[in-house]
């Protein structure tokens, strides 16, 4: 199960009181204070990490505290700090407060941390007052109180490239094919249910992290079929793959399949209509090449738009397609 979204409590730990103390020994008849001071509380701290996928273990808790900072003691000693609380989280998480909606922290890249409850401040012990008015003081602090919030974890997987299609238009064979990733594919709609993530080493450029997005349907921009929060995920994708079954059975034509599927996108966020984009004809598995490549110039006659036919099945046009998708990120790299 693939869990991208969470809510969790959090809280830092308290400060440890200052100590009352006065010196009692043999050789110092007039001995003063020497009460210590109370230690910090323990901080509750975020960060992102590549070795996180999702919410699955972090939700298993509900709430999350950091150590306590202990008392001082006597002959001006303080006591240990708290220990900070670290909790790794995937990259591409936004929290927000879970009251007020507002963005805390936008975790856009691994190794980001983020202090979300300081620890309380230790309190001074009687050492701390001392003066030459007031030489026998017995005053101290309390340890400051630790911070308390709760707070919501959404995750937008980061990738280089986000597969976006119908449900059964071949992303996942196509994952499986260029890299190592085994997604769960099925000849029905709907096998992808969650995100899956496979790296492709392609020659010449570096290597990328690819994104197969569970299908999307017409609607999808509007909450149907759980859309929302499968494109959520797009916005953090560098380059889209536009994966067009050849052959659809759902009665529609492949360009009015990707038209369908292209207004989804734009309607969810308008920003997305300016990703670079690159579109395939999927499932040429047979013989036909005259009936593929007739097709093929319809398709580019009807949207304007270049595209690449391929057979993941058999392993045809997949190297062109990769360099395709390295051409398109040099461009991206130079621009940005």
């Amino acid at each position: 199960m693939f869990l991208d979204e969470t809510t969790i409590e959090v809280e830092s730990g308290k400060g440890g009181n200052g100590c009352v103390s006065f010196i009692r020994k043999k050789n110092m008849p007039r001995g003063g204070p020497d009460g210590g001071d109370g230690a910090d509380g323990g901080s509750v701290v975020f960060k992102s990490s590549r070795d996180v996928i999702d919410y699955w273990e972090i939700s298993r808790r509900r709430k999350y505290s950091a150590q306590k900072g202990q008392p001082g003691d006597a002959n001006f000693k303080s006591g240990p700090n708290g220990v900070d609380t670290i909790i790794y989280i995937p990259a591409g998480t936004i929290m927000y407060d879970a009251d007020t909606k507002e963005i805390i922290f936008d975790f856009i890249e691994p190794n980001m941390e983020f202090i979300i409850c300081k620890g309380g401040r230790g309190g001074k012990g009687n050492s701390y007052f001392k003066s030459s008015i007031n030489q026998i003081p017995r005053e101290f602090e309390l340890g400051v109180e630790g911070e308390h919030r709760t707070v919501f974890l959404e995750l937008r997987v980061i990738a280089d490239v986000g597969l976006v299609g119908l449900p059964n238009a071949g992303k996942s064979t196509f994952l499986s094919s260029i890299s190592a990733a085994r997604p769960k594919i099925a000849n029905f709609p709907f096998t992808t249910l969650n995100p899956n993530l496979g790296v492709v080493n392609i020659k010449g450029y570096t290597r990328i992290v690819v994104a197969d997005l569970p299908g999307l349907i017409e609607g999808s921009s509007e909450g149907k079929g759980l859309g929302i929060r499968f494109l959520k995920h797009i916005q953090r994708t560098r380059l889209l793959l536009h994966l067009v079954d050849i052959n659809p059975d759902n009665g529609e034509s492949p360009v009015s399949n990707y038209i369908n599927i292209r207004k989804e996108v734009v309607n969810y966020d308008k920003k997305l209509q300016a990703k670079d984009e690159i579109i395939l004809l999927t499932k040429c598995d047979d013989d036909d090449e005259t009936s593929y490549e007739q097709q093929k110039l319809e398709f580019e006659q009807e949207t304007g738009q270049k595209v690449i036919m391929i057979s993941s099945l058999l392993e045809i046009g997949l190297n062109g397609v990769l360099e395709e998708i390295a051409a398109k990120l040099r461009k991206l790299d130079i621009e940005n």
